[in-house]
C-alpha cells in the first residue's frame, strides 16, 4: 500500500511507497521535501517518484540502457576536449620554435626537380665544358615559387667553340657556407632531345629554382649565405653565391 496526501507547499497530491509517516517525501510537481502527515491516507496508487529517504526498493526513473548511454555521450565529449587541447598545445609549440629558429625549418618545393645525387666537391682540374660554354649572364635573388619563398639563379651560357652543342643540363647545389651543409638543389634541362641544338654564338638561358624554400618571408631578416655549385652536364663548372635580394632589397647589407 502507498500513503497519498497534499504537498504543503503547492497542493499537489504526492504518492510515495515504502515509507512511514513521518518519514519525508519529495513533491513530483515542485520539488520541496514534505513530512508525511497523519493525515495521509493509504490508496493503491503507484508512486512516479522517489523520496528523499532512498531505499533499495523505491521505483527508479531512468533504466540502465539509458544511464549507459548518458556516460558514453560525456565520456566521448571529454575525448573531444583532451584531443583539442593537444591539437592547441602542438600548433602553439610550432609557431614558437618558428619565431625562434626560423631558418632551420626549410620545406620542400614539389614543383621543381631534383637531381639524383648530389656532392659537395673540391677543387677539379679544367673540364672541357668550359672549351664550349662562357657564362654570360649571372642574376641571383630570392622569389616565391607557389607557396615558398626560394633561392632562383638565371645563369645565361654562349656557346664560344666552333660546333653546335646538342645537350645542356645544369644542376645546382646549394650549400650553406656557415654549416657547409646542402641548402637545396636545382635541375634545369635546357637543350636535350628533341630541342634545336645550340649553335656557335648563341646563348642560352638556365632557369634554377631551389628544391627547398620558406614559407614566410619573415627570414628575410636573416637570409643564409648560400653559394651554388653549378654543374654543367654532370661536370662542376663553377661556384655562384646566391644573393640574399628580394623584393627588389638586398637584405642583410649595412
Amino acid at each position: 500500500m502507498s500513503l497519498k496526501f497534499k504537498c504543503s507547499s503547492c497542493g499537489q497530491f504526492i504518492v510515495c511507497e515504502h515509507l512511514k509517516i513521518g518519514e519525508i517525501a519529495e513533491c513530483k510537481s515542485c520539488g520541496a521535501k514534505n513530512v508525511i502527515p497523519k493525515s495521509a491516507i493509504e490508496t493503491d496508487e503507484r508512486p512516479v517518484y522517489k523520496s528523499s529517504n532512498s531505499s533499495p526498493v523505491e521505483s527508479t526513473q531512468k533504466s540502465t540502457e539509458d544511464l549507459a548511454d548518458k556516460f558514453g555521450f560525456k565520456t566521448r565529449i571529454k575525448g573531444i576536449h583532451i584531443l583539442t587541447g593537444v591539437l592547441i598545445i602542438v600548433v602553439l609549440y610550432a609557431i614558437s620554435n618558428y619565431i625562434k629558429h626560423p631558418n632551420e625549418i626549410k620545406y620542400l618545393n614539389p614543383g621543381v626537380s631534383v637531381p639524383s645525387s648530389t656532392t659537395i666537391t673540391g677543387i677539379e682540374k679544367e673540364i672541357d665544358t668550359k672549351k664550349l660554354l662562357q657564362i654570360v649572364s649571372i642574376n641571383s635573388y630570392w622569389d616565391w615559387t607557389g607557396e615558398l619563398l626560394c633561392p632562383h639563379l638565371n645563369i645565361t651560357f654562349k656557346n664560344v667553340s666552333d660546333r653546335a652543342i646538342n645537350e645542356l643540363v645544369v644542376k645546382a647545389t646549394i650549400i650553406d657556407t656557415l654549416t657547409n651543409q646542402i641548402f637545396g638543389d636545382a635541375s634545369a634541362y635546357v637543350i636535350g632531345y628533341g630541342d634545336a641544338p645550340l649553335r656557335p654564338g648563341y646563348s642560352k638561358t638556365a632557369y634554377l629554382v631551389s628544391s627547398v624554400g620558406y614559407k614566410n618571408d619573415i627570414v628575410a631578416l636573416n637570409f643564409p649565405n648560400l653559394v651554388s655549385e653549378v654543374y654543367v652536364n654532370d661536370k662542376l663548372y663553377e661556384k655562384v653565391p646566391i644573393s640574399k635580394q628580394y623584393a627588389g632589397v638586398e637584405w642583410g647589407k649595412k
